[in-house]
């Protein structure tokens, strides 16, 4: 990008090659992962910041080309996926601890939808709600990245899943995914008490923001956590606090970017995790690859909102 807007913004041109430093990891890449924060920093709302040109992506597949000093444990010409920066390109550089083998089971656009939809889902979840057998889990857009990982993550942690998306079909699909109960966004509240029994849910997983924040406060059990890590619909919600107060309500913030805990996030979710791609269990769900020259293509097929799970670039 050399400059922010619309989808047109975005063209393929050569750039500087990248080098890994102290502790980095050089990838060729064969496919990325397209995001909602790839469009907020096509119009300049996210990072990545500097001067242009700006590459966007945060995730990639491919295999490795070179390691910085003070690398160990990663192979040049080993087949990994990763939590990277500027992965719209054929060579990115990822931080070592973010580099781990792409599941066998898996093609390369595959593993390329798992860092960040995975990685949100398990932080959320594990991490920061720490979601046990039997709990009741909220999870919005589950036509989303996130949101389709989040539904499987959760039935494999023993939860059982209340899953929304503005469009039937979607609802099937998450039906088949493992969700419990779907709903629209219009009666995802009643449903959510419905399917628990009047006792509320225990973990919302709020993607969505102004549009589903209220609905999603009324929806939780006394004791519930929401976690906060998206809101497309706009960001301004309303709380009335005595409803957190009354109900010992918890609300998290998270950001995959930011966190200092997601390192340690990334660890558990492979020891514990990646063998689940391997085995069938989870799976990531691509909705359509594209090449790479039509990543416009890409981001205009995410804000129409058409797509069920990951977009991915194909380099």
């Amino acid at each position: 990008m050399q400059e922010t807007g619309g989808p047109e913004v975005l063209r393929v041109q050569d750039v500087p090659e990248p080098r890994p430093g102290e502790g980095e990891v050089l990838i060729r890449v064969h496919a990325a992962g397209v995001n909602f924060a790839d469009y907020l920093a096509r119009i300049g709302a996210y990072p990545p910041a500097g001067r242009p040109p700006l590459v966007p992506g945060l995730e990639a597949a491919g295999v490795v080309e070179a390691v910085g000093p003070g690398v160990a444990g990663v192979e040049v010409g080993q087949r990994v996926m990763a939590w990277a920066r500027a992965t719209y390109a054929e060579l990115a550089v990822a931080p070592a601890w973010a580099v781990y083998p792409a599941p066998d089971a898996l093609s390369l656009e595959e593993a390329a939808a798992i860092p960040i939809a995975f990685g949100t889902a398990w932080h959320a979840l594990v991490s920061v709600a720490r979601l046990q057998p039997d709990e009741w889990v909220l999870v919005h857009a589950a036509g989303s990245g996130v949101g389709s990982a989040a539904v499987q993550v959760a039935r494999q942690l023993g939860g059982r899943v209340v899953a929304t998306a503005g469009q039937d079909w979607k609802l099937e699909r998450a039906r088949e995914l493992g969700a419990a109960a779907v709903a629209d966004y219009e009666s995802f509240a009643d449903a959510a008490r419905q399917a628990t029994n009047g006792r509320g849910v225990d973990v919302v997983l709020e993607g969505v923001g102004k549009a589903t924040f209220p609905g999603s406060v009324r929806s939780m059990a006394t004791g519930g956590r929401m976690v906060i890590y998206g809101s497309p619909s706009g960001p301004r919600v309303e709380l009335d606090t005595r409803e957190a107060i009354t109900r010992n309500l918890t609300l998290y913030g998270i950001s995959v970017i930011s966190s200092p805990l997601f390192p340690a996030t990334v660890e558990s979710f492979v020891r514990e995790a990646l063998g689940w791609f391997d085995d069938g269990r989870l799976r990531p769900v691509v909705d359509r690859v594209y090449p790479l020259e039509q990543a416009a293509e890409a981001h205009r097929r995410m804000m129409d909102r058409d797509h069920f799970g990951k977009l991915v670039l194909r380099v």
